[in-house]
């Protein structure tokens, strides 16, 4: 039987708010049984994007910050919600400045125009892009909720980092293996 979409039924209901963030359930129609089944999904007011930051001398600006369903320090690049209106490279630049005080000469949307983190359970996706020739311009302005660090690392080490299972964020990882052919690192076929 090939692949089709589910039809869904009725109305998502939310079962919960907080923070700009829902928890959801809707129900659909199983095409191989016929029988209804109800799914719940996570979702934000609005999508993101994640920025891969490449300095002039060739390094990644990565930051370090607490993340609370794993209780633990995760290693990623910078990146947040877009505001209303705005456009995604303007949203990866605000960003960028915001959680790291570097500025880039040149910020592009990755040809992959999105990427879901889990499409079973979440309902938003990040646009990843990329900031070419980004260099520090003042000390990040962070929200009050947020606590992170800077930090660049040389695109190998990075590129080590990942492969020794020490990034495990997958939007990272995503945009990462997305922004590679750009910065002229090819992958082996």
């Amino acid at each position: 039987m090939k692949t089709k979409p589910w039809r869904r039924v009725g109305r998502s209901r939310i079962l919960s708010e907080n923070h700009g963030r829902s928890l959801g359930s809707q129900e659909f129609i199983n095409l191989r049984s016929g029988a209804l089944e109800e799914f719940s999904f996570f979702y934000c007011k609005v999508n993101s994007v994640i920025v891969l930051p490449i300095t002039t001398d060739k390094k990644i600006v990565i930051i370090r910050q607490f993340r609370h369903a794993t209780e633990e320090v995760f290693v990623e690049l910078p990146g947040g919600n877009k505001n209303k209106n705005e456009t995604s490279v303007d949203a990866a630049n605000r960003e960028l400045l915001e959680e790291t005080g570097f500025r880039s000469k040149k910020t592009i949307e990755l040809k992959t125009k999105k990427v879901w983190v889990d499409p079973s359970a979440y309902k938003n996706f990040y646009i990843p892009c990329l900031a070419t020739g980004c260099y520090k311009i003042s000390e990040p302005k962070l929200d009050a909720t947020e606590c992170m660090e800077t930090m660049a690392i040389p695109i190998n080490e990075w590129l080590e980092m990942i492969h020794d299972g020490l990034i495990t964020d997958c939007k990272t990882l995503a945009v990462t293996l997305l922004a590679l052919p750009y910065i002229g690192i090819e992958i082996k076929k």
